[in-house]
Parts: structure tokens; sequence; C-alpha cells
């Protein structure tokens, strides 16, 4: 029997009035950058590489970031993995853009292991402009700081969130870069004009409140439609408020953000001042969603450590393995303060850890400075 034409995978789509052929080259020549590969980023990245975005041989790109490895907390709503990444250590970017090749070997896909900061964020993004910017993150400091590159840089950026039973999506199209005398559509809202910066500790997460798989894979299914729509061109379909809806509860609400509505005490969209990419990188992260704490060297530059050496000076400190990606394991108990339960370490090439067992700043950079350095 013939093999059947890659092509034919999209006819489907194809049929779409709004797609058609045309639209299926926009999508392959459009380059989508997701960062956060989890429960939302995992889910877009995967629609978004069915679909045809990022075909290497149109010059696209699907870009994706993120800092973490697969663990088995994820598997029941992170789409992409499976038990064999969380055994394998595997960064959740890496296994991301394996599964994506496995299902649409033509995607041209970049698996991008880093901590996206101020400080990191131009080299992570890439150098060519991005079509789209998803946002799959799980803090506001990296909301906001994407919201700084979108607004500074003209980018559509697409924000998701999902807590418990509950959703919420909103498409922000800045005003074009100053540079940029063609606009082709009409700025609204940033979402620092939608939302505050909450206070430490005033927020859910995903530890104390968990988080229902279908609602989070839900909100990537509208990310990943906001982000064909922008692809297209159809800037008079995207919606244009921000979108809340509780599935459990059968509880839908919208803002609406409308067009021009930029709020006039916005530091970011109307004074233009980009705090969050202006600011040095924090050096010290608690993570949603796990007990432990991500720290980032002061001044890192990302150059590449030494893991296998690191391992080497460890070997006698506890129980260690080493993959070309990071180096994990356990230190014996006896070599951590009292009062400490089991302390994990994953140890990143960039220099960046992820101190398991605290949730605790300072005892994290304390267990980092003894046993990675300072």
């Amino acid at each position: 029997m013939p093999a059947i034409p890659s092509e034919n995978r999209y006819t489907r789509q194809l049929l779409l009035h709004d797609i058609g052929a045309d639209g299926q080259a926009k999508f392959a020549a459009a380059r989508v950058v997701i960062v956060g590969c989890g429960a939302l980023g995992s889910v877009a990245a995967e629609l978004l590489a069915r679909a045809g975005v990022g075909l290497s041989r149109s010059g696209g790109e699907l870009r994706l970031i993120d800092r973490d490895v697969v663990e088995w907390t994820n598997l029941h709503r992170q789409m992409l993995f499976v038990a064999d990444d969380v055994e394998k250590c595997t960064p959740k970017a890496i296994a991301a853009a394996e599964a994506i090749k496995r299902i649409n070997f033509d995607v041209h896909v970049t698996p991008i292991v880093a901590d996206c900061t101020a400080q990191s964020i131009l080299d992570v993004l890439g150098e060519q402009h991005p079509t789209v910017i998803l946002d799959g993150t799980d803090n506001f400091e990296t909301r906001f700081l994407l919201n700084d590159i979108a607004v500074k840089q003209g980018i559509p950026l697409v924000y998701a969130g999902a807590i418990a039973t509950r959703g919420m999506l909103a498409t922000i199209l800045p005003a074009p870069a100053p540079d940029d005398s063609t606009p082709l559509w009409t700025p609204g809202p940033c979402l620092r004009c939608l939302i505050d910066m909450p206070p430490p500790g005033s927020t859910e997460t995903c530890d104390t409140a968990g988080v229902l798989g279908p609602v989070s894979a839900a909100v990537a299914c509208f990310q990943a439609v906001e982000s064909m729509k922008i692809i297209l061109g159809r800037f008079d379909l995207l919606r244009r408020h921000v979108l809340e809806f509780d599935p459990w509860q059968c509880d839908f609400k919208r803002l609406d953000m409308g067009e021009h509505q930029q709020s006039p005490e916005c530091p970011c969209c109307c004074a233009r001042q980009f705090e969050f990419l202006d600011a040095l990188s924090p050096s010290s992260t608690v993570l949603c969603g796990s007990d432990a704490v991500q720290v980032t060297p002061i001044g890192n530059e990302r150059h590449a450590i030494d893991l296998p050496a690191l391992a080497n000076r460890l070997h006698e400190l506890g129980e260690f393995s080493v993959t070309p990606y990071l180096l994990k394991g356990e230190l014996a108990g006896e070599m951590t303060d009292a009062g400490d339960g089991a302390v994990r370490l994953s140890v990143f090439t960039d220099g960046r850890a992820i101190i398991h067992g605290t949730r605790k700043p300072d005892r994290a950079r304390a267990l980092y400075a003894r046993f990675v350095g300072a």
C-alpha cells in the first residue's frame, strides 16, 4: 500500500473557510514562542504542532522554553509527558520537543532548558521576532516580564492560567513598537492594565488548591485558537475580553477589555516603564506545585557548568546521577542541618538549581552555596 503524503494530515483543516491553503501556509511560516511547558504549554504546543504551525521547510518555528524537569505530579494534566520522562529526569522542554517530533516530524521545534528572566529573556526568545507569545507560566513575575517584552516590542501575547477548577484567558494586543509604522491590529490594554501584582502569599497555588486536569487543557485549547487567529491575521475574531470560567461549577464570566481601553495609570503600556524587564533577576523563586525553591546565581551568564565534575565532588555526600541536561540526587541526611527533611538537588547546565525539600528561599540559597558553590 503506497504511503500517504504527510500533507494530507491537514485536509480537514484546509476545508475550513477561514484557513484554506493560504492560512495553512501562514501556520507553516509562523514563529510561536511558548514560555512554560506544563499543563498549559504542553497542550497548546501539541495542538499547534498538529495544526502544522512552525514547519521547518517554511522557515517557521515552535520554540519551547521551560526551566524544570518532568515529575510524577505533572502527569495527570501535562499531556505530552509519560512515566519514562519522569524516570529519566527529562527536562520538560526536551520531553515536549521529542513528543512533538513523534507527532509531526516536519515541525521545527526548538527546546530551551532555561529560566525566563530579565537577564535571559532576549536570549531565550531568539533573534527572530515571534509571531505570538503564549504564557504557560505559573508565577506573576514571569507573566509581567512577558507582558513587558510584548509591549516593548509590539508582540501579541496570549495570557492564561488555571487553578483548582477555574481557568482564565486574555489576549493582549499591545501598540506596535515605536519603529513599526504599519500596525496590523487595534491596540488594547496590556496585562498590567488588567491585573495588579498580588502580595506574596495572597494567591492560591497548585500546592494549596490543586488543579483539575481538564480545566487546564480547556484553557490551553483557547490559547491555541487565539494564537491561530493571530497567525492568520484575523484580529477581528480575537476575544477582546478576559474570560473566566469554572466548568465544575458551570460558571462563565466575561470582563470586557475592548479596544483603546488602556488604563491611563498603567506604568507599562502608557508610561512605557518596563519594571520587570529592567530589573535584576531574582536569586531564588518558590516554585508552584512543589516543595522546592529555584536558585539562580547572581550575575549568572548561563556559562555551562561541568556536571560530571560536580557529581564527583558530591559523590560521598549522597546519591547523585548525571544526564546531558542536569545532575539530580538526594543529600544524605547527616549532611543537612537538624530539622531538615530529605533535601534533593537538581542542578542544570546553566548553573540554576532546584532545591527540593524547602520553601524557604534563604534556606535554599544556603544549601546551594554549601553544595553547589557560591
